[in-house]
């Protein structure tokens, strides 16, 4: 059998993971790389209105009832992973573990 067979063959757990050496629940997830926490964030929407040729007005507008997922990065590199309903409930990996 060539090694790509026998690859596809493993389950979807052994594929899809990353391989660590911990021995808790908390090293495990640091070594995962899944040691990050969220918050979640007001949504807007904007508009850019010319009110001259020299002169453009930005006007704001908040998106009710929903919310962004903000991933906080390392070095201030934060990114929305996600816009949630207003009920949404956020758990943090480091809990789960």
């Amino acid at each position: 059998m060539t090694q790509a067979l026998v690859d596809n063959r493993r389950n979807a757990w052994k594929r899809g993971g990353t391989a660590v050496d911990a021995t808790s629940a908390v090293e495990v997830a640091r070594q995962a790389g899944l040691d990050w926490q969220v918050t979640s964030v007001p949504i807007q929407g904007y508009v850019h209105n010319q009110v001259s040729k020299q002169e453009t007005v930005t006007d704001y507008y908040e998106i009710p009832k929903k919310q962004g997922i903000l991933k906080l990065g390392k070095d201030n590199e934060n990114t929305i992973i996600g816009v949630v309903g207003e009920k949404y409930k956020i758990v943090q990996n480091m809990e789960v573990f």
